[in-house]
């Protein structure tokens, strides 16, 4: 199992319900389960964000990985090489330029909460992924 400093860490809104989803459909369609989360705005977040020289990014999800920070899109493509397929099938969308991409995600990121509810408490973590979740 790799380290922890080499597993991919997502940083992600602890508010919004597309983004906890998001974090579900992850630990149900990825390879290997040693990718670690932590929400942007905790402890763990914000010192992993400033390790990346960025501030709290509430609605966007930011990956960590091999000592480079991903954000936006770029993260997104990044995550889909940790995904059992058809879901990497995901990474092909590299092939569109970066602000292309980026505009598509920046519009659903601005209407995340109409297109899913915001949540009132986050599914709990069952004990064989809760260690995955920094706090």
């Amino acid at each position: 199992m790799p380290t922890p400093a080499s597993s991919p860490l997502v940083l992600f809104d602890g508010e919004c319900n597309l983004c906890n989803r998001s974090i579900q459909f992850i630990l149900d369609h990825e390879i290997g389960h040693d990718i670690r989360f932590a929400a942007s705005r905790s402890p763990a977040g914000q010192e992993a964000l400033g390790g990346c020289g960025l501030a709290c990014r509430p609605g966007s999800i930011v990956v960590i990985e091999s000592g480079r920070c991903y954000t936006k899109s770029s993260a997104t493509i990044r995550l889909a090489r940790h995904l059992r397929k058809p879901w990497n099938l995901l990474g092909l969308l590299a092939m569109i330029p970066a602000p292309m991409r980026d505009r598509a995600y920046e519009f659903i990121a601005a209407n995340r909460h109409g297109i899913s509810r915001r949540l009132a408490h986050c599914r709990i973590a069952e004990p064989s992924v809760a260690g995955r979740f920094l706090a």
